[in-house]
């Protein structure tokens, strides 16, 4: 499909559900409509003749933006990994609604560094938990994605945190390049919130195989 970052953007926040009832220990966030369609748009353009055949991965998807937005742009086949099982019919329903239904293949699984309900992948898209809550929690799907082998892998990640995934990358066998910033959104769905809306630096990391 040949859609617009504006379009897309809009069908994103229209037609996918936020996360309802966030949990805290999950950093449960929902990934804004513009971001997911820029991660996606990078996606495509990484994918190069590849777009359209690949096994794309979209790692801790929550309602599925990320892999429904690849599945619209028609980069390929989406597997959309997420432990809280309540989000699956959401995805479900969104891809549906959406046309894509049968490009997105949600799977209830606990992702580690080295284990997890994936045997392979041909590129990876995620926006994973930010880490503040459990420590490590982003480290540990990134560092997943790189042992399936993927590539590209493109990573929704906190700023200020690119010279250890540089370090991450290089001990796979990977290069890292920084390619957006982005003020990510989150407003005031948990507890211990006090502001109406916070807004968190993040930015999208490609990695990507070396030669």
């Amino acid at each position: 499909m040949r859609v617009r970052l504006s379009r897309l953007a809009a069908l994103l926040e229209r037609s996918v559900p936020s996360i309802p009832s966030p949990r805290r220990e999950l950093e449960q966030y929902t990934t804004p409509g513009e971001l997911a369609a820029r991660a996606a748009l990078i996606l495509g353009l990484r994918l190069g003749e590849r777009a359209g055949e690949a096994l794309i991965a979209d790692l801790g998807a929550g309602t599925c933006r990320l892999g429904i937005a690849a599945a619209l742009l028609g980069l390929g086949r989406v597997v959309a990994v997420e432990a809280d099982a309540r989000l699956t019919p959401l995805c479900l329903d969104a891809a549906d609604r959406l046309g894509v239904g049968s490009l997105v293949e949600p799977v209830v699984g606990v992702i580690r560094r080295r284990s997890g309900p994936l045997a392979r992948a041909d590129a990876v898209i995620t926006n994973p938990p930010f880490g503040v809550w459990r420590r490590g929690a982003d480290s540990e799907i990134v560092e997943y994605a790189l042992g399936l082998r993927a590539s590209p892998v493109v990573a929704i990640l906190k700023h200020g945190n690119t010279p250890f995934y540089m370090r991450l990358a290089s001990q796979h066998g990977y290069r890292v390049e920084p390619v957006l910033g982005y003020e990510f959104p989150i407003p005031m769905t948990m507890r211990h919130h006090r502001s109406r809306i916070r807004r968190v630096r993040v930015e999208v990391l490609v990695f990507e195989r070396e030669e």
